[in-house]
């Protein structure tokens, strides 16, 4: 019997760039052999060889089917990492620069909803909308969703200065829109300021354990629906910003 040539195992050590490609290369020295081995010695069994054969063709279409599987899963993987990596871009604080200051906006740290139909939240009195702890640097915006019934006035500032972020302002002129900042409301917008300054839609305070709130002054409102947004971040370990539930300051 002639001496048979091994299939080249070498070459499936060789980086060939793809799977497809050693898995080519390992088959072909596999159908080499058998082409040798059935040519060189007349005692061999024709149909064996044949068997072998299909069988070799029959491994390779699987390997290619689960070369496919594997890229179409990877192509998926891929598309999810892009979808994932939009919803974080979307979300991610982003820093504008102004001559005030440098400011983080997305989404706030605390939203706190007041619905001036509820008792906890309507009475003549200051009403906590946020408990601070320790010292905190703090941005807050102020929006009116539902425009604001009843007579008088309302403000809202921190605990012994209830017009440090919204001055006074009858409760009839936050309309539904409005964003409230100091002494004033404009419908849909920010007020043109620095951040910061008076005026301002999105203002700035650095506070120590003074607590977030507003004032609804000589008559009680009667319905209307106001959002405060707030964005905090601590000053030293410990410190905290939580969401208050409209008790007296």
């Amino acid at each position: 019997m002639s001496e048979l040539e091994p299939p080249r195992r070498s070459n499936m050590l060789t980086p060939f760039g793809t799977t497809e490609r050693v898995w080519d290369v390992f088959f072909s020295d596999l159908a080499t052999s058998a082409n040798q081995f059935s040519g060189k010695d007349p005692l061999i069994d024709q149909p064996q060889i044949a068997s072998i054969e299909r069988q070799i063709r029959d491994l390779q279409a699987t390997v290619a089917t689960a070369t496919m599987s594997f890229t179409s899963a990877l192509d998926a993987l891929e598309k999810k990492l892009q979808a994932e990596m939009s919803i974080f871009m979307a979300v991610t604080p982003i820093t504008i620069n102004t001559d005030a200051d440098d400011m983080k906006i997305g989404l706030p740290d605390l939203t706190i909803t007041v619905d001036l139909s509820n008792a906890t939240w309507n009475t003549v009195g200051t009403h906590e909308i946020a408990t601070v702890t320790g010292l905190v640097s703090v941005y807050i915006s102020c929006t009116c969703t539902e425009t604001l019934t009843g007579a008088d006035n309302i403000s809202y500032g921190v605990a012994g200065n209830l017009t440090f972020f919204g001055g006074s302002v009858a409760k009839t002129d936050l309309v539904a829109g409005d964003v409230w900042a100091a002494a004033a409301t404009t419908a849909g917008r920010d007020i043109v300021g620095a951040i910061g300054a008076a005026g301002t839609g999105i203002q700035r305070a650095t506070l120590n354990t003074l607590d977030i709130g507003y004032e609804i002054l000589t008559n009680a409102a009667t319905d209307g629906t106001i959002k405060f947004h707030v964005w905090w971040e601590a000053l030293e370990p410990g410190a905290s910003v939580v969401a208050g539930a409209g008790g007296s300051l």
